[in-house]
């Protein structure tokens, strides 16, 4: 089965509170009770950023750069000796501390009988067979901060004052918080309601992302029950609760800028006046005020046709590791039946030394492992942006598990704090859309 191969920076995801077991999804707990919200219990102070794009090479093993591709509506390769040009994966923001632009790789299209060419600092790509073959696949970009595919620019779709350009008219919508302070030091955690403007189901091709200076990082859930949300917005005064995973999980993102792109004929749906929260978490460690906002451009899918995306989330709270000591905490999800996956990726803090992500068969044993990451803050996510994506066989599911080493002589649970708690978490993206969001368990 052929898929991508992608180093990238996941995103370092701060949640206001957690349930007593493993949230699965958006589904029940590990000990058979309802999932309840995550945020419930949970203290500390903030956590690192979650999902940043653009950001230096970082972390171990190879880098895999991303060949230039185009975005937008589905080109067909050019088919000739040797197969066609590689394609990167879809472009998703990732947990990371924001950073500089990722590099462009310089993956391209092999000879016939020629070895892939390898992209400047990433893994080789692989090419189509001689004689015309299958579309080459190109590496990746990796970067502290996350990573963006193909020649997709953060410094682009700016003004000249640096702000978010909105979309032309029919092609999208804007939506923009309001502005407010942090003096030098405060970390803050406020909630943005908001109805989304459009009158019929609008499907997202793409999410767009500007955050101010001193952005920690924002989630945008659903919220179909939030009375507060108005067209006009509210923002209120900590964290937004109104669930976590499965199909409340919309975006997010913790650098200045960032996007996710779907695959070509793939969006994730809005209801007409969909009402949304941006949970925001934002931290002033400078020595100047911070006047804080959020702006994100809602781009329309560009195909006439597409299929329906969702996500897939678990958040494992059993963590409690000892002082001084080790722990190893897992947990498996199932997978949904005859979905294609094109992203799936894992997330820790900094006392996390290895997260994976596997495919389990069967009749039980192990598959390949999908997703391996020994940094907490450029772990590896796995894309998959074009046909064939990562499909599994009937009974096969998938597990994954996070490794702690605790240094302190304080226990280390779960919670919002990069330094002082830990966290475990498995996002995955797939299409088409399920009836409902499988339980993990």
């Amino acid at each position: 089965m052929a898929y991508v191969n992608s180093v990238v920076s996941v995103l370092a995801l701060s949640i206001g509170a957690a349930t007593a077991s493993l949230v699965a999804c958006s589904g029940n707990n590990g000990d058979g009770t309802p999932s309840g919200d995550p945020y419930a219990g949970i203290g500390g102070g903030g956590g690192a950023p979650f999902f940043s794009t653009g950001g230096v090479p970082v972390g171990t093993g190879t880098t895999a750069l991303p060949p230039p591709t185009t975005t937008g509506t589905s080109i067909t390769p050019p088919v000739g000796a040797g197969g066609t040009p590689p394609v990167t994966g879809t472009g998703f923001p990732t947990f990371g501390a924001g950073g500089t632009p990722p590099v462009t790789g310089t993956g391209l299209p092999p000879a016939a009988g020629a070895p892939p060419v390898v992209g400047a600092g990433g893994a080789t790509a692989v090419g189509g067979a001689p004689g015309g073959g299958a579309t080459g696949v190109g590496g990746s970009s990796t970067g502290a901060g996350g990573a963006s595919t193909g020649t997709w620019d953060p410094t682009a779709n700016l003004d000249a004052n640096g702000n978010l350009i909105p979309p032309a008219t029919g092609a999208g919508f804007q939506l923009l918080t309001p502005t407010f302070d942090l003096e030098p030091g405060q970390e803050i955690y406020n909630c943005f309601h908001v109805a989304t403007p459009n009158t019929a189901v609008f499907p997202v091709g793409e999410w767009d992302s500007q955050m101010s200076p001193g952005s920690h990082h924002f989630i945008l859930y659903r919220s179909d029950a939030d009375a507060t949300a108005t067209q006009a917005g509210v923002l209120t005064s900590g964290a937004c609760t109104q669930g976590f995973g499965g199909s409340t999980w919309l975006y997010t993102m913790g650098a200045p800028r960032g996007h996710l792109l779907m695959p070509d004929g793939v969006a994730m749906e809005l209801t007409p006046n969909e009402h949304i929260d941006f949970d925001m978490h934002y931290i002033n460690t400078g020595a100047d005020v911070i006047h804080a906002h959020i702006g994100l451009n809602v781009n329309k899918v560009k195909a006439a046709m597409y299929q329906k995306a969702d996500a897939e989330i678990s958040f494992n709270t059993g963590i409690f590791v000892p002082p001084m000591g080790t722990q190893t905490v897992s947990g498996t999800c199932p997978a949904v039946p005859g979905a294609s996956y094109f992203l799936m990726q894992t997330h820790m803090h900094k006392h996390g030394t290895l997260a994976t992500i596997s495919r389990v068969l069967a009749n039980g044993q192990m598959g390949e492992e999908l997703v391996h990451t020994t940094n907490w803050d450029s772990p590896e996510v796995k894309i998959w942006q074009q046909a064939p994506f990562f499909t599994f066989n009937p009974g096969e599911h998938f597990a994954y598990s996070c490794s702690y080493k605790n240094d302190t002589s304080q226990i280390i649970t779960v919670g919002i704090s990069a330094a002082t708690n830990e966290m475990c978490m498995m996002e995955t993206y797939f299409f088409p859309a399920a009836a409902s969001t499988p339980q993990c368990n």
